[in-house]
């Protein structure tokens, strides 16, 4: 046993030797992407929230906040997925889905979504994002009486769409390799910051007189970390 592990040792040892990765090589920027795989992680990123149209007259939104997010991009299109709360209370009395909304009232609204979005490079450092995708959501009484059937969670799935900016700051270099076809390959790691803005349909908008949506804004940090390879002509 002892001898097989060390003839997997030293073959392992011989394939890393051989993918001599070259951290010296820092000019990559006038290189073509090719191939490019990305992933982003962010948590707690906070913001604003407030309602427009008739609905803004029974509710108005204050805190937001991104609780979680991670994104896998391939090239210019990205996969999110994220989980986030936003807070707001009941200004006016109004009724609703068999429930009846009492002035004063506070509510939380929790909503885990998937988008997807396109990347726009405006620059090697600031990109725009638009993004649309399908949200799963719940409205909820902060205090409220759950033997009361007029009190319970409102759940529902609703569209949400808008926009993400980000600006990248100077990436670190992880490895980089020039393979035997020529192809280079390179690996990065960075920090960003991100500027989102997006709307999601308010729950009550088939109700007449509660038309409206809930928009948003969050700021925050992202880590990410890709791999690119640019393919020798």
């Amino acid at each position: 046993m002892r001898k097989i592990l060390i003839v997997i040792f030293v073959v392992y040892s011989g394939f890393c030797f051989s993918q001599t990765r070259d951290t010296t090589l820092t000019e990559t920027e006038s290189l073509s992407k090719d191939k490019a795989f990305e992933m982003s992680i962010s948590m707690i990123s906070p913001g604003v929230s407030f309602f427009n149209s008739a609905i803004k007259n029974h509710l108005k939104g204050n805190s937001y906040v991104n609780m979680f997010h991670i994104g896998l991009a391939f090239k210019n299109i990205s996969a999110n997925f994220l989980v986030n709360i936003k807070g707001m209370n009941v200004t006016d009395s109004f009724s609703s889905n068999n429930q009846y909304w009492t002035k004063g009232m506070e509510l939380t609204h929790y909503s885990l979504g998937v988008n997807l979005s396109y990347r726009f490079q405006l620059t090697s450092k600031l990109s725009l994002k638009p993004f649309a995708g399908i949200s799963s959501s719940s409205y909820y009484l902060v205090k409220h009486d759950e033997n009361d059937p007029t009190q319970k969670s409102i759940p529902s799935f609703c569209g949400q769409y808008g926009v993400n900016a980000e600006y990248r700051f100077k990436p670190r270099r992880n490895y980089s390799i020039v393979e035997e076809n020529g192809d280079i390959q390179w690996g990065d790691q960075y920090w960003s910051i991100q500027l989102q803005t997006g709307i999601f349909p308010s729950l009550f908008r088939g109700n007449t007189g509660l038309n409206g949506n809930l928009i948003y804004l969050a700021i925050g940090g992202s880590f990410n970390v890709g791999t690119y390879t640019h393919h020798r002509k």
